[in-house]
């Protein structure tokens, strides 16, 4: 092989390996900008992740506070509604309706927290004279549940207030709305039913009902 042949092969091969780097060169270039527009894409698509994530919390917490203030809305409703019962049973219907009903009132008391060992109850109206006592669950929505729970109470009141031992304990429930037929319910059970109306109450028991007595002499 002459000289001149073999620097012809030389050239030739560093030709190919000049080639072979360019092309190297090109495809990392290539490589390097795909991924910096996969990298931009993604950045793109956790910016707009963390735009609608930003939205939502604030949507959440938006209708977090409208739901708070709507909840506390009804309660001061349903307080209203409640204060508004037990003033006027307190300000004269109940003494008037007991009356009508034989009973004398000589005193009333709202609002009585009794406790007996660990357990807690309250009262919502007492009225008494010396012999009688009627015990009062005022509601703004009666319902079997509540109506079951207060009857508990009823049967259990000397335990929690033991100077009323010996005394006729009779039980009430004064309320605005009645469910699950709990008024009907509440007769069946011997207690004297009241149902408001408007800025007045009533005993709408049938004729001739009879309470019970929950303590007897």
């Amino acid at each position: 092989m002459s000289n001149k042949s073999t620097v012809l092969e030389a050239k030739a091969y560093f030709a190919e390996i000049r080639q072979l780097f360019k092309e190297q060169k090109e495809y990392d270039k290539k490589m390097a900008e795909k991924q910096k527009k996969e990298q931009e894409k993604r950045k793109k698509e956790l910016e707009e992740y963390k735009r609608r994530s930003e939205e939502g919390f604030e949507r959440v917490r938006i209708q977090h506070e409208i739901t708070t203030k709507q909840i506390r809305e009804t309660d001061l409703k349903f307080n209203g509604h409640w204060g508004k019962l037990m003033e006027t049973l307190v300000e004269g219907d109940l003494v008037k309706l007991l009356k009508q009903k034989g009973i004398q009132v000589d005193r009333t008391a709202t609002n009585i927290l009794k406790k007996h060992g660990e357990q807690q109850f309250e009262f919502d109206i007492l009225a008494f004279n010396g012999e009688e006592i009627v015990v009062v669950e005022v509601k703004t929505t009666l319902d079997i549940k509540e109506l079951n729970y207060f009857i508990k109470k009823l049967n259990r009141v000397t335990d929690f207030m033991p100077e009323f031992k010996g005394k006729k304990v009779y039980g009430a429930v004064a309320y605005l709305k009645a469910n699950q037929s709990s008024d009907k319910r509440a007769e069946k059970e011997g207690l004297f039913v009241i149902r408001a109306t408007g800025s007045s109450s009533s005993i709408i028991n049938k004729q001739g009902f009879k309470p019970k007595f929950f303590q007897k002499l």
